[in-house]
């Protein structure tokens, strides 16, 4: 992309000239209609294009500059569009000629030719302020553009760490209203593939979790039949889904929540918790439920409040704290096992067993993975996020000492 656009009259060429070829020298990529305009091209869409992929843009006002019709429409584009305006001034005009979006800025005088390498040099200087800043609101304007010439299409929203870096933007003032609806709808968009990512590696994480319990305890002939097989797929699809559930509300319905009650934070905790662990409680009874022993005792109930409740808490405490998705992990896990834990105990007589074991070391052998495994894909999203980070940080590390 282009580091500057320069706006001038023909009458000024020589000037023209003169500056570009000197910003050249420094390695300035310069966008000037007598260079970057191809032959038989509309002259008018090409400036514009000129306009959005520069970085800044130079006027270079003198009397003719300022009488030119062309010249005011370019003025004009780059303001619509927020570009950075740097006037320098070759010939000085009437202060009364002079548009108030010019007239309100600081001029940089190149009107004396003796001092030119002094002007230059603040140019230079100007140029180079908030060069990352200003490329970033380039970059975003140029995809935003595309975007809206597109018709808008999905496919040209922003993603990943482009989104995450452009996204910052979004509360600065020189953003115009086509940016700011590209950014609000690549957002939208990145939340929809988020939500159906979280929700399908928290039903895997259920299905999976369920098949190795499934696999490692039921051993025998008589409890491998096929209709044990199928309760057991169920159950499965059940708890993911509602793991699934979970893993999306644990990151959504906290932002949902603040758009619909304000800032109500009693409020919006009590909804969250109440929505936890009502989905909770019904994924571990759909445990019972499939096993064809029906909740009816005051035992189950404790069992099946005892898990709901533990299992909610670690999502809540996910949507409320912000900690490391390997945190999160480890602390669902614990909040999945612990009621499994004691409701197996056979001193604890007001619980019946949550999950069923051929022999009691099962409870650490079976019970510790199959936490694991529903907490990892409860997770999955934000951990392997994390890790990608951290193998970003480990190779950029090993690639600095090995420099040295």
């Amino acid at each position: 992309m282009p580091d500057v656009f320069v706006s001038y009259s023909r009458k000024d060429r020589a000037f023209v000239e003169k500056l570009v070829t000197a910003l050249a020298e420094k390695k300035r990529d310069v966008w000037v209609d007598f260079e970057d305009i191809p032959f038989a091209a509309e002259w008018w869409e090409e400036i514009q294009k000129g306009i959005e992929s520069s970085e800044s843009a130079i006027f270079v006002i003198s009397p003719d500059y300022l009488a030119s019709e062309v010249c005011g429409l370019e003025v004009n584009y780059v303001r619509k569009n927020n570009k950075r305006i740097i006037p320098i001034v070759v010939q000085r005009p009437e202060r009364k000629t002079v548009p108030d979006t010019l007239a309100a800025l600081n001029w940089i005088f190149f009107d004396n030719p003796d001092s030119f390498e002094d002007s230059f040099n603040k140019l230079q200087t100007t140029l180079s302020t908030n060069l990352v800043e200003m490329r970033q609101h380039t970059r975003l304007l140029v995809k935003a553009s595309e975007w809206a010439k597109a018709a808008h299409t999905d496919s040209l929203l922003l993603r990943g760490e482009e989104l995450d870096e452009l996204y910052r933007l979004i509360k600065r003032d020189d953003i115009n209203d086509l940016m700011r609806d590209f950014l609000q709808r690549s957002e939208e968009r990145h939340r929809r593939d988020e939500m159906a990512q979280r929700f399908f590696w928290g039903l895997m994480g259920g299905l999976l979790s369920i098949a190795f319990w499934a696999f490692s305890t039921f051993r025998s002939d008589v409890l491998i039949d096929p209709i044990r097989l199928v309760y057991s797929i169920a159950l499965g699809q059940v708890f993911g889904v509602c793991l699934g559930l979970l893993s999306m509300f644990a990151d959504e319905l906290p932002n949902r929540l603040q758009r619909w009650l304000g800032n109500s934070q009693a409020l919006r905790l009590v909804l969250r918790s109440v929505l936890f662990t009502g989905i909770s409680i019904f994924a571990w009874a759909s445990y019972v439920w499939f096993l064809q022993r029906l909740s009816t005792t005051r035992q189950d109930t404790n069992s099946l409040l005892l898990g709901g409740v533990a299992l909610a808490l670690g999502f809540l405490i996910r949507s409320i704290a912000k900690l490391p998705a390997w945190v999160f992990t480890l602390v669902i896990a614990a909040l999945i096992w612990l009621p499994v834990y004691i409701t197996y105990q056979d001193n604890y007589t007001n619980f019946v067993p949550l999950i069923y074991f051929d022999v009691p070391e099962q409870v650490f052998t079976i019970g510790i993975p199959v936490a694991l495994i529903m907490a990892i894909g409860a997770n999955f999203r934000a951990v392997y996020r994390q890790a990608a980070i951290y193998y970003q940080q480990a190779t950029a590390r090993t690639a600095a000492t090995a420099s040295i």
